[in-house]
């Protein structure tokens, strides 16, 4: 049920009364203010609210709201603005001490844009607690209250508590921002947090502010520690502020532990202040006055914390040791990986990663020692690379290469097991002999003349690691082996012919085969051996 009672003067109402006997929204409560037609109103609320839009109540109007009970009103989570802008005169109070009005700004669920109660008039607040608002408005300040230039503004046992001004100017009040007359008296304003000047309260070049038998504690602002900061006119009594009395550090920091060169790092460390009343709080202003570029043996850094003019200072314990190299790695492998068995070792555009025990880095191309020269086993191979007192794996392959010949100006032929090579230089060198192969083994040739020559008979070995292939050397003409084709050879192929030689037989017959048929030492090649020495032919 509403019951309206209006008072008449000279035929227009000056006093409209509202008593409210059911329940009412806040969108009914707004149209009762903004639309009623007298300039003085009373309301009795009977019922919690939600906010769903703002209440402007017009210069000249005068609005008293009172409760009988306790009264919540609950910031809606879609709705950012204020709750009210008061260009008028509005009172807000309950029946008696013992009950409050409570507004909620509710920034659990709703970042806000602005306070709970814009004061461009007068407000007078009593029993009634603002709680739980955050500000990012980019007008003026105050996380629950701001009172503009001109503004009058009058607490009385009033809690304000857990509001935020996080608005983009750059003025502050975590709780009230005040560019007028503001006057407290028996309250209480805790916990609220400005980004700028303020924990508390911010007054503004114009304010005057008051403050009585008020508490006023763990108020945050980020730019200075300070709860209250005013430009204007302030005026204190009996009212408790916090006085900082000591500090420690509750939460040591994450790195303790430096290497001479290093700064000290604040990442992880709580630093907690104590204050007069016994309450505690964590704090971030503080600062390090000797942890920029640690010495070798220092033992401890100093933490300074000021805050209304008090500073306390503690210290926090960390070690300092020299620089020194922890490990090494290969950052980059050689160009060469693959070996053959017997190889030589090559570490060019090998890349080694240093790192110290301070985290720094640095690569190197150079000056890194290895335990091997030569790798002479075949297979997967581990090589210790050092550097300083630390060492890296390298893994190399070594593989078994196969020997590879390849035969220039001599004919090859295999019979009965024996491979032979025949040509037809006479008189040759072993610098020659070697030169009509191409070959990664080593060539080595057992001579098998009477003085030591290279002639038909000798042998010619070429190895590679345990591979090793044998030929028997065949110079055409030379029966004797020693290298020539003279009357020697020419006399024994005769002998031979008229079975008067039985020992012309194996190697020494193939050099008998001028000709070069099937059929070794016959008369043909005794004739040609003939025409050879007296210069009508040549062996080809």
């Amino acid at each position: 049920m509403i019951a309206n009672y209006n008072i008449s003067i000279d035929g227009k109402y000056a006093v409209r009364f509202y008593r409210l006997y059911k329940k009412m929204s806040w969108q009914e409560l707004k149209e009762q203010i903004e639309n009623s037609e007298g300039d003085n109103i009373e309301i009795t609320l009977a019922n919690d609210l939600e906010v769903d839009a703002t209440i402007t109540i017009p210069s000249g109007k005068k609005v008293t709201i009172i409760a009988e009970d306790n009264i919540n009103i609950v910031r809606n989570s879609s709705f950012k603005d204020a709750f009210i802008i008061n260009n008028g005169n509005l009172t807000i109070k309950t029946a008696n001490s013992k009950n409050r009005i409570i507004f909620d700004g509710n920034k659990k669920e709703v970042d806000a844009e602005n306070r709970v109660i814009v004061v461009k008039g007068t407000l007078v607040l009593e029993n009634v607690t603002i709680q739980n608002n955050k500000n990012t408005t980019n007008e003026c300040s105050g996380g629950a209250i701001a009172g503009v230039t001109g503004s009058t503004i009058s607490l009385k046992n009033v809690a304000i508590n857990n509001n935020e001004n996080n608005g983009k100017s750059n003025q502050g009040g975590g709780a009230i921002y005040c560019n007028g007359l503001l006057t407290i008296n028996n309250s209480t304003i805790s916990n609220n947090i400005s980004q700028y000047y303020g924990g508390a309260i911010f007054g503004n070049t114009y304010s005057k502010i008051e403050i009585n038998n008020t508490t006023i504690l763990n108020n945050i602002s980020k730019i200075n520690s300070e709860e209250i900061y005013s430009l204007g006119k302030l005026t204190i009594d009996g009212t408790v502020i916090n006085k900082l009395t000591g500090m420690e550090i509750t939460t040591k920091p994450t790195k303790t532990s430096y290497v001479a060169g290093q700064s000290f790092s604040t990442a992880g460390m709580v630093v907690t202040a104590r204050y007069n009343d016994g309450s505690t709080k964590a704090v971030t202003g503080y600062t390090v006055t000797d942890g920029t570029n640690l010495t070798v043996g220092k033992t401890t850094v100093t933490i300074s914390y000021t805050e209304n003019g008090v500073t306390k200072t503690t210290t926090q314990g960390i070690t300092v040791v020299a620089k020194s190299l922890t490990r090494i790695e290969i950052k980059k492998n050689p160009s060469k990986v693959e070996y053959y068995v017997g190889e030589d070792l090559n570490l060019t555009g090998l890349v080694l990663k240093l790192t110290y025990n301070d985290d720094s880095t640095r690569e190197i191309t150079e000056g890194y020692t290895a335990n091997v020269a030569r790798l002479e086993n075949e297979g997967e191979q581990e090589i210790k690379v050092s550097y300083g007192e630390k060492e890296v794996t390298l893994k190399v392959t070594v593989l078994k290469e196969n020997l590879k010949i390849l035969i220039k100006e001599m004919d090859e032929d295999k019979s009965d097991g024996i491979t032979y090579l025949s040509t037809t230089t006479q008189d040759i060198t072993e610098e020659q002999l070697k030169s009509k192969f191409e070959t990664n083994g080593d060539i080595t040739i057992e001579a098998k003349g009477a003085n030591g020559e290279i002639g038909t008979g000798s042998i010619i070995k070429i190895g590679k690691n345990e591979e090793i292939k044998e030929y028997t050397l065949v110079i055409t003409g030379d029966l004797t082996g020693d290298g020539i084709l003279d009357d020697r050879d020419l006399l024994r192929l005769a002998r031979y012919g008229a079975n008067l030689d039985k020992n012309l037989i194996g190697v020494y017959l193939r050099a008998a085969n001028l000709v070069k048929d099937d059929t070794f030492g016959d008369d043909r090649d005794l004739l040609k051996m003939a025409r050879v020495l007296v210069g009508l032919d040549s062996i080809k």
